[in-house]
């Protein structure tokens, strides 16, 4: 059975304003008819937008408590829903389903669901707390030797992540995290 999928415009399915459709098929198996398709135009576009910015005043006048409700109840059904979304995704772009699963869960942890715990928002600020002597751990080659090399200073990163461990290793921490770097004798 053909299944017919149009645009999802101001609450409602709606085909292209041209009328015009598209096949998709799957690419590992041609006869595998996903489904046809509304062949959007610049003009469904706009339509879109223009819906979207329409309804963005009675989204933003929900109180946030509510709008947070929505989007966890759209996780919710994105976790039950997961691996049906990751098979339909895998069938129409012929991806690996691992890669579609991955992508679903993307998806899932920006609407804030359980996969993993939405961080705490993080301050901008930049710190710097004495902590003393830094040094790491001793290594196999560093436990072996016998007498000392000359010291040598050495640069350390030393960041706060958003849950309060403060961590300190010689890779920088991961991007767009606040950081102050640390000179050390090692």
């Amino acid at each position: 059975m053909q299944k017919s999928f149009g645009n999802y415009i101001a609450g409602d399915w709606v085909a292209a304003l041209s009328g015009c459709t598209f096949e998709n098929r799957n690419p590992a198996d041609t006869s595998d008819l996903v489904g046809v398709f509304a062949d959007s135009g610049p003009e469904d576009v706009e339509r879109a937008v223009r819906a979207a910015r329409e309804a963005f005043p009675g989204w933003k006048a929900l109180p946030a408590p509510r709008r947070g409700e929505i989007l966890f109840r759209a996780a919710e059904a994105l976790v039950r829903r997961k691996e049906d979304l990751a098979r339909d995704m895998t069938r129409e772009m012929g991806k690996v389903l691992d890669e579609t699963r991955g992508y679903v869960q993307k998806v899932n942890r920006l609407l804030g669901s359980g996969f993993a715990p939405a961080p705490p928002p993080s301050d901008a600020a930049s710190f710097f707390v004495p902590s003393g002597a830094v040094r790491p751990p001793p290594t196999r080659a560093t436990a072996r030797a016998r007498r000392p090399e000359p010291a040598r200073p050495r640069v350390y990163y030393k960041w706060r992540d958003t849950g309060g461990i403060t961590h300190v290793a010689e890779a920088p921490p991961p991007e767009g995290t606040v950081y102050s770097m640390i000179r050390a004798l090692d």
